[in-house]
Parts: structure tokens; C-alpha cells; sequence
């Protein structure tokens, strides 16, 4: 795995959400053009949740060539790809459904067999997709939570950095509504070029000057740095005051 300590970290504060979701659009169309005239294909991490949602939207209407752009998932809760709490869902009606992209380019999490038979297969999906890489994803798109999580990586799992496992079933803690989920691991998000993070809102205020601070180790989200750049998208509610 790259060494942690050659990511750069950087800031954009967008006024409000909207200009947000469509400032990480422009980010992800440059990334993607600089990284299609290097190489044949493009992989991309998408995140749940509701921050991402006018993201995907927007992304529906972009110019992007489909066709080269392989998309996977971070993490998934261990619900019925056509449950309202699903981020294949989430995706599908955002996204997929409005552009053409080859069937194969999609590598959804399964949700069917056992949680821990999902997660080996997903491991092995990502194994044979990567296995003649220097790099998992090109781009990881990720949110965090108001607790430090990212991903479905909770405080409560302290997890390493060094875990063998690329994909791991995982139970989040009672605050959350869907306790099963399956999330990539920190060594395949670290082991990716790219990872941009997704904020909005001032309840998660005080939990990004923590991360950017660096001065709670046991936020999950103190311990994301890909090899190339770590990229925070904030509107003004999420942006700490003391930081520029």
C-alpha cells in the first residue's frame, strides 16, 4: 500500500449545498479527463447516504464518458437492493437510470447469501478488477457522519489501517437505523488515488475541525489518506470559522 503521508490535503467551501454538489461535479469530470488520457478505465467509489444525492443528479446531466467509467461502492447496508435505505437504490434512480452506462461497468455490492459471504464476494470482485493496478479507485467519493464515520467504518470498530480484509461485514451501532452493512476496508480507500470528501451541514461542524485539526485519532475519518489527494467539499454550515 502507498505510504499515507504523500497525500495532500485540501479545502473548497461552497456557499450552500447546491453549489457544493455541482463544484464536486467539476472536480470529478477534471479528475476523470486527466486520469482517461493516462489510462484505458476509470474506477469510481460512490457514497451513500443523502449528502451525495444532487451530486448524482447533477452527474446524470454531465458530459462524462460513460462507456470507460466502471463504478463501485464503499459500503452498503445489508438490505434488498430495492429498499428505500439502499445506496444501490439511491443510485439508480439518480444516476443510472438517466445514463447509458454498459451493464457490466456496474459493480454493485450483493445483499443477498450471508453479510459475511457478501463481503468475500465483493473482496474478490475488487481483487480481480485491481489485480494488474498500482491503485484500487481513481476517485472515492465518501461522506462522514456527525459520530467521525466514513464509509460504514464506526468509532466503536476502531479499524486499522492494515486490515487483511478488503470488505467487511459490520454491525453499526444502535444510533444508526440498518445495523448490517458491508464497507470497504482502510487499506482499499487509502489504496486509492483519490478520495473526496462529501459535507454538508452545521451539525457536522465540529466533527470536520476535529478531523482537520488531526487531534481525535479514534474518528475513523482521521485515518483516510490515498496515495495521491484527499480533497474535503464543504459548504459554509460544515466549514469550521478558524479554518481558511
Amino acid at each position: 500500500m502507498p505510504d499515507a503521508r504523500r497525500s495532500t490535503v485540501d479545502v473548497n467551501v461552497s456557499p450552500d449545498y447546491e453549489t457544493l454538489s455541482r463544484t464536486a461535479v467539476e472536480r470529478i469530470q477534471s479528475v476523470v479527463e486527466t486520469t482517461l488520457a493516462e489510462q484505458q478505465t476509470f474506477a469510481l467509489a460512490l457514497a451513500g447516504g443523502s449528502t451525495p444525492r444532487r451530486l448524482y443528479e447533477l452527474l446524470a446531466e454531465a458530459s462524462l464518458p460513460w462507456s470507460h467509467i466502471h463504478l463501485f461502492w464503499g459500503d452498503e447496508r445489508f438490505v434488498p437492493h430495492d429498499h428505500p435505505k439502499s445506496n444501490v437504490k439511491l443510485v439508480r434512480e439518480t444516476l443510472l437510470s438517466n445514463i447509458d452506462l454498459p451493464p457490466e461497468n456496474v459493480h454493485p455490492m450483493p445483499t443477498s447469501d450471508t453479510p459475511q459471504a457478501a463481503a468475500a464476494a465483493y473482496a474478490d470482485t475488487l481483487h480481480h478488477a485491481f489485480a494488474e493496478r498500482s491503485h484500487t479507485f481513481d476517485l472515492v467519493l465518501l461522506g462522514m457522519g456527525s459520530d467521525g464515520h466514513t464509509a460504514s467504518l464506526f468509532p466503536e470498530h476502531d479499524p486499522a489501517p492494515n486490515d487483511p480484509k478488503w470488505v467487511r461485514a459490520v454491525s453499526a451501532p444502535p444510533r444508526h437505523d440498518i445495523a448490517q452493512r458491508l464497507t470497504c476496508t482502510l487499506p482499499v480507500i487509502n489504496d486509492a488515488r483519490r478520495a473526496f470528501v462529501l459535507v454538508s451541514g452545521s451539525s457536522k461542524r465540529d466533527t470536520v475541525q476535529a478531523v482537520l485539526d488531526d487531534n481525535d485519532e479514534s474518528l475513523p475519518m482521521t485515518r483516510v489518506r490515498p496515495s495521491t489527494q484527499l480533497l474535503w467539499l464543504l459548504d459554509e454550515d460544515a466549514h469550521p470559522s478558524d479554518h481558511s
